[in-house]
């Protein structure tokens, strides 16, 4: 480090921090599915706030292994996520398929996964030792790159308007965000909050946020925002980067 000090501090001075966990996806899939089930059917319409490099919008081509032969996705993928499950209560039902009609990523500095070194500095955030976390990184970054997420440029809370309005009208309007929100202000968070209940006169917007509250843990919620309200949902309590999952919803609708 001290041979190569003036470097480093070069970077740390220019870079903001910007991991992609896909193993939180792990965790996200069941609020998908519950809000596929809770729009009647129809296919997801998403738009992810805070999206680095979009890899988490790629969701639909990584396999999930929830134990106890509870699978879903494709089981040739390269990403293979596992999770613990813990508690009493059963996922929601996970539908053979999951349709995804339109999707988008908005981030201020967004991670283009064509430049090497924006890609170098996205894995220089993975702990050294996380050796999962690394293989994960870069299987998922193989799949982007046949796969690109459609992922832009700009400030969440002047794009989002415009977003929801863009988004499939035949769709489900599916809004998500994964430690992320902790980097709004708090007049930040209440406009992004006031763009979706002033959006939900015109059709629903369902909210997925997976938001850490301490060592280890993190909360899964829904916000659903329709005819101008919300209602606020706790879906589970699970792992920061998805180790392991507590679902607590017992049926809704």
């Amino acid at each position: 480090c001290l041979a190569n000090y003036d470097e480093l501090r070069r970077l740390i001075s220019s870079k903001t921090v910007q991991t992609n966990v896909v193993r939180r996806s792990i965790c996200l899939l069941p609020a998908y599915a519950l809000v596929a089930q809770l729009g009647g059917g129809r296919p997801l319409a998403q738009v992810e706030v805070g999206t680095s490099a979009g890899l988490n919008l790629l969701w639909q081509r990584y396999h999930y292994d929830y134990g106890s032969g509870l699978t879903w996705g494709d089981p040739t993928s390269p990403v293979q996520l596992t999770t613990e499950r813990r508690g009493e209560v059963t996922l929601p039902e996970l539908p053979g398929s999951l349709r995804v009609s339109w999707s988008v990523g908005v981030d201020l500095h967004p991670i283009s996964l064509s430049d090497d070194s924006a890609v170098l500095w996205l894995r220089s955030l993975v702990w050294p030792e996380n050796l999962e976390l690394h293989r994960q990184l870069s299987a998922a970054i193989e799949v982007a790159k046949e796969h690109a997420p459609n992922v832009i440029e700009g400030d969440a809370n002047a794009q989002l308007p415009s977003l929801l309005e863009s988004a499939p009208k035949d769709a489900t309007l599916c809004v998500f965000a994964s430690h992320v929100l902790y980097q709004f202000s708090r007049d930040a968070l209440i406009t992004l909050y006031k763009a979706m209940q002033a959006y939900s006169e015109v059709r629903p917007v369902y909210f997925i946020s997976m938001e850490g509250t301490g060592n280890a843990h993190s909360e899964l919620k829904l916000t659903v925002y329709r005819d101008g309200t919300r209602r606020i949902i706790d879906l589970a309590n699970c792992h920061p980067h998805g180790y392991w999952l507590e679902w607590l919803v017992v049926g809704q609708s």
